[in-house]
């Protein structure tokens, strides 16, 4: 159940992340703003009262455990380094940005692929993959700033 599974995450972060100094959970998954709703869902909404009284509408229990604000996507990573081989006129890397294709390009075993746990497992590969590409493969070129 939903409630449960919160139950068994808040007690898992309670231990493996406040215990150890970190402060947020830095959400790392592909196409993440997809499932950001479903995670702001599943944490909730603000229904407690803050200290004056009143409730935020707009406050997300999550932002108590994940820093949304440095998330990392994997299909944004993909669509970035696309976007440089375009403006340097080469070939994409990475023509297609779904997860499976990610995987592929990289070597990654898909068996299992479109369940959860296994695709966040393969997000992960996927993500450190892109972690281990040298930045000296990437041509910046110079920066016209006219």
């Amino acid at each position: 159940e939903p409630e449960d599974a919160f139950f068994i995450f808040e007690h898992w972060f309670q231990k493996n992340v406040l215990d150890n100094s970190f402060k947020k959970i830095l959400p790392i998954g592909q196409n993440l703003n997809f499932d950001r709703a479903f995670i702001e869902e599943w944490v909730g909404w603000d229904e407690v009262p803050g200290k004056d009284g009143k409730c935020d509408p707009e406050y997300n229990f999550s932002q108590e455990f994940f820093e949304w604000r440095k998330m990392r996507d994997t299909k944004l990573v993909a669509e970035y380094l696309n976007d440089l081989a375009w403006f340097n006129n080469e070939k994409f890397p990475f023509p297609k940005t779904s997860l499976g294709a990610l995987a592929s390009r990289f070597g990654i075993k898909k068996d299992g692929a479109h369940d959860a746990l296994f695709d966040t497992m393969m997000t992960g590969k996927v993500y450190r993959r892109f972690c281990s590409l040298r930045i000296s493969m990437l041509d910046f070129g110079a920066v016209d700033e006219d």
